[in-house]
């Protein structure tokens, strides 16, 4: 299986984030955890005079905000995909190879799963459209299918969750989404020949959403892909990327924080003295004096 681009970009992104995260932490850990948290207060001092008593205390709690932040994302989206998992075999009409018919009131179709990954029709959906109307959607879905999408968009929003501090990878995901959408679309409409079909089958499911949408799964009617794909069947609109100034903004301090705590020159020592607590020194290289904090 060859990967896509977007596949080799978020993994080259997550990658490259989280060995600038693991570089910091790497840093700091041990001072984070030692029962003598201390910190090089002449370095802070020169550095930031207005900041330096309170330094340590800031930079520990934004490490401390962006580790929990990451867990309690990372834990959403394992719960989230546990919960689809379930309620999916829970509810499972019939299924074949490629395949399944999913109990439910409300229309929706998406591929899902990681080793074996199916095209999941509700009930609701099938008695919503015309034969022709859901054979569209069926060859849609099947292009996700081929091109492994919905594995793409998996790994995509468990790096989002593991990268909270860089928004940016949102964008990113999102403009993906719709590429993939439209590129399924287009598919659909070449196989069969009948744009007017997946324009209607649209106009059904758009009042439905965004009630029911999952965003972990490539879907017929994603809410966030559904004004590009209108614009290209209807007006022939072709889509441009844009992205969020704030997540642009968010993502540049982020970077340049964690960027800045990996090239602060702190160095430190510790010494063990029989009966006495470990102490943690600062080692200021220029006038060549220890620091006990």
């Amino acid at each position: 299986m060859r990967p896509s681009k977007y596949f080799v970009i978020f993994t080259g992104m997550f990658l490259g984030l989280n060995v600038i995260l693991f570089t910091v932490l790497h840093k700091y850990l041990y001072i984070l955890f030692h029962h003598s948290i201390t910190f090089c207060r002449e370095m802070a001092k020169s550095l930031l005079p207005s900041l330096s008593n309170n330094l340590d205390v800031i930079v520990f709690s934004l490490l401390f905000l962006i580790l929990s932040v990451t867990v309690i994302k990372l834990l959403i989206t394992i719960v989230k995909m546990y919960f689809l998992k379930t309620h999916l075999n829970n509810n499972l009409v019939s299924t074949s190879e490629n395949i399944s018919i999913v109990n439910s009131s409300k229309p929706f179709a998406f591929c899902f799963g990681i080793r074996k990954p199916k095209i999941f029709i509700s009930t609701g959906l099938i008695k919503l459209l015309t034969k022709k109307e859901l054979e569209i959607v069926i060859t849609h879905e099947k292009y996700h299918l081929k091109n492994h999408d919905t594995l793409t968009l998996m790994l995509a929003t468990i790096f989002e969750s593991l990268a909270p501090y860089f928004p940016l990878l949102t964008d990113i995901i999102k403009h993906y989404r719709i590429e993939r959408e439209l590129q399924a679309d287009q598919f659909a409409i070449m196989g069969l020949h009948d744009d007017a079909s997946l324009v209607n089958v649209l106009k059904k499911l758009l009042k439905y959403e965004p009630r029911f949408a999952i965003a972990e799964v490539p879907a017929i009617a994603d809410i966030d892909t559904l004004e590009a794909r209108i614009n290209k069947l209807t007006r022939n609109k072709n889509f441009n990327k844009k992205f969020e100034w704030n997540n642009i903004i968010v993502s540049f301090i982020s970077l340049t924080f964690l960027l800045f705590l990996i090239f602060i020159p702190l160095n430190t020592i510790e010494i063990h003295a029989i009966g006495n607590d470990t102490v943690i020194l600062c080692v200021d290289k220029n006038v060549n004096t220890y620091y006990t904090l």
